[in-house]
This record gives C-alpha cells, structure tokens and sequence, in this order.
C-alpha cells in the first residue's frame, strides 16, 4: 500500500508516467466518485430517478474497471461517454439547465481528444473525437431549447440549485485541469525522449560501430576545431597514427572475427591510456588515429605507453593465443601547416616504422 501511494505521487509530481492502462483506471474511479457524490446529493434532496440511476452506475463502473484490467479501452471509453451523456440528459432533465451537468459536455469533448493521443486503440481512429463534438453539439443544444420550454421535473430550493452548479463546475474544472497537466507531462517527456534518441542518432553516426572509438567524419569535426583553436590561441596538439602489425595475415591466418577481436582489442587499450581532452578515431581498416593535446613528447609518451600494451597484453581466440603489436608515427602542429600536411606526416613516419621492423613509434 505505501508502494503504492508512492507511485501515485511521483506520478503527480511527472517523475513517473502514467501508462495508458493506469489513465483510465483513474479516470474510471474518478467517475465512479463523482457518481457516488451525486447519489448522496440526490438521496438528500429525494431526486429518486438520479437516486436510482446513480446506484445502478456502481456495478456498471465495476464492469468498466474490469474491462480496463483486460485492456480493452476502446469498449470502455465508448459506454463511459454514453453513460456520461446519460447522465447528463438525466440530470438536466430531472434538476434543470442550471443545476450544471450541462458542463460535463466540454469534459467530455476534451476527454476524446485526449484519449485519441493516450489510448492506442484509439490512435487509428481519428474520426472519434470530432463525432463524440458534434453528437455532444447536438445534445447540448437539444437540451437548451427544451429546457427552455419547459420546466424540470423537480423543483429544488436556490440553494440545492447553486450546490449542485459549483459541484459540477469543480468536477469539471477538476478533468480539465487534470487531463491538461497530463497531456504537458507527456508533450515534456515526448520531447525529452526525442532529445534523447537525437544525441543517441548524433552519437552512432559519428562512432565506429565495432570499436566504438569516432569515425573519421567526426574525427575530422575534432581536427577542425583542434587546428582552429591552434591557429586562434596557440594550443599545440599532436597526431598519433596508428597501424596494426601483419593485420592481413591474422586475418587470413585466424579469420575475420579474430581480426574484429583484435581491433576492439586495441580500441579499448588506447581508451585506457589517452587523457580526458584527447581524441581517438578508427581512421580505416585497422589503422587509428589519435587526437592528443599536447607537444612531441607528450604524444610519444602516450603512443609508446599503448605499443607497449598492445604488445604485453595477447588476446585469446579459440583458446589460441594471438600476438600482435602496433606501429605509430606522430607529428606535431607547426603554425603554418594545413591538417592535411599534419597528417602526411604522421603517415610518413608511420611509412618509416613499418618499413624499419615495425612495433615502434617514429617521431621524426
């Protein structure tokens, strides 16, 4: 029960969403209470058709909140409009136009379109809402012009009159306020979960799917900004580009998912050893590319730091130990020097080490 009560209130307070089952749940008992109010008020004054129709809407509401447990709204949000409608009728007919039933109409309309969005056996069915307008336009009007003409079948005191008018508008101004805060929580959390899968979108389309390390579309996006923020306040930054040692032949050797190990392998070492601020990129194939903030021998330092790594740490496949190692060339930013040339270079000494033994880092 506290669990519960819990729930409620950090539905209330939108830390929680309702589900659609939970909405009309509420919104059953809600009408069963309305109901039960208006059997009391009617057994008061001794109004006996409403006294007798609103005790006959007790196990109907029962029945209505049992088709909600089986989920089948639509059914249920279709005999509550026409019991509501009854009531309505009934009641304006029985205490007159200005007893306030006639006020449940706007409840209603709103309800429809409300429901449209929240219930999704009604989603499809657009037609809905604006047949529940017009049948309520014609019952509203149906009922002004006889009521007009006639007067009700009870008379009732001012006081009994101006009761009943403030109980209804409450009630009324109660769905409404309701129904309207709920419909903000979900336009909220609709736009927060869009915000969410935006980022989500932005962030696999700049990330290697099997690494998980920046494409080189976003990786270019760093470069950009690292050279402008070198050229605008002098920050120096170096490249590290990174090959894998014989990478053909691992996979000719041990197939192509042992190939896949080994890059993510070596994605998740550089991961470990790159700082905050720093930038790594799967540039193609099995060759990287890292972004670091710093001079020459910041960037050696961590090249050699991930060689090293690379080379103690051997991966399993099928119970077969694979070593292998890495290659890196690094060059530094040099006032003057377009990213592409920044990056020739770095490829140039990368060129260098694999051509003198490999498993090294060239920095001139």
């Amino acid at each position: 029960m506290r669990e519960t009560w819990h729930s409620f209130i950090r539905k209330i307070a939108g830390k929680e969403l309702l589900t659609q089952k939970a909405k009309l749940r509420y919104l059953v008992m809600a009408v069963l209470g309305v109901h039960i109010i208006l059997l009391c008020m009617n057994l008061y004054l001794m109004v006996f058709p409403m006294v007798v129709y609103n005790i006959l809407i007790i196990p109907f509401y029962s029945f209505m909140y049992n088709n909600v447990k089986r989920e089948r709204y639509l059914p249920t949000y279709l005999m509550s409009f026409f019991e509501i409608v009854l009531q309505i009728v009934l009641g304006t007919l029985m205490l007159g136009w200005h007893a306030g039933f006639i006020l449940y109409i706007y409840a209603i309309i709103t309800v429809s379109y409300y429901m449209l969005m929240a219930v999704s056996d009604m989603r499809k069915k657009l037609y809905i809402p604006p047949l529940v307008t017009v049948l309520c336009f014609v019952a509203y009007m149906l009922l002004y012009l006889y009521t007009h003409d006639h007067e009700p079948y009870y008379q009732i005191s001012e006081t009994a009159m101006r009761m009943f008018y403030i109980f209804n508008a409450f009630v009324v101004f109660v769905f409404l306020g309701a129904l309207s805060y709920c419909f903000l929580l979900e336009i909220i959390n609709s736009q927060n979960v869009l915000t969410v899968q935006n980022q989500n979108l932005e962030h696999m389309a700049g990330v290697d799917p099997l690494t998980g390390l920046l494409n080189r579309r976003c990786m270019e996006d760093y470069l950009e900004e690292a050279m402008a923020k070198a050229k605008q306040k002098g920050n120096l930054f170096s490249l590290i580009m990174g090959d894998i040692d014989n990478f053909k032949k691992i996979n000719d050797t041990y197939g192509h998912d042992c190939g896949d190990q080994a890059l993510v392998h070596v994605a998740e070492i550089m991961k470990q050893c790159v700082r905050d601020g720093d930038a790594i990129c799967r540039w193609g194939g099995e060759e990287f590319l890292i972004l670091v903030q710093g001079n020459l021998g910041t960037a050696s330092v961590v090249g050699e730091r991930i060689r090293a790594t690379v080379e103690e740490e051997i991966i399993t496949y099928h119970e077969q130990e694979i070593p292998f190692t890495i290659t890196f060339g690094i060059s530094t930013y040099v006032p003057g020097y377009r990213m592409e040339k920044l990056i020739q270079k770095a490829d140039e000494r990368l060129y260098v080490g694999k051509q003198s033994g490999k498993n090294m880092v060239v920095t001139e």
